[in-house]
């Protein structure tokens, strides 16, 4: 099931990325994700629309990384956008 709301499904997404090794620092339907020390990216959880703004600095690094986020967002989101 889908929840509802932006905040049940920013949580159900950051205890995605917790149990697959990633740090989030979550406020509200927002959120920043790091694997290690360094920033993958952020995610903003909308109604109807998850949003994955990826860390361009670091983007070659974590290419594994965002292709498994995006991944685990499309768990939880019906509809799922990437920015780079």
């Amino acid at each position: 099931m889908i929840p509802g709301s932006c905040i049940e499904k920013a949580a159900s997404i950051q205890k995605l990325l917790v149990e697959n090794g990633f740090h989030v620092s979550r406020h509200a339907c927002d959120m920043m994700v790091y694997y290690g020390d360094k920033l993958v990216g952020c995610i903003y959880v909308y109604k109807d629309e998850c949003i994955f703004s990826v860390y361009n600095p670091w983007r070659e690094e974590n290419s594994e990384h965002i292709a498994f986020i995006k991944y685990l967002i499309n768990k939880t989101c019906l509809r799922t956008r990437t920015k780079y």
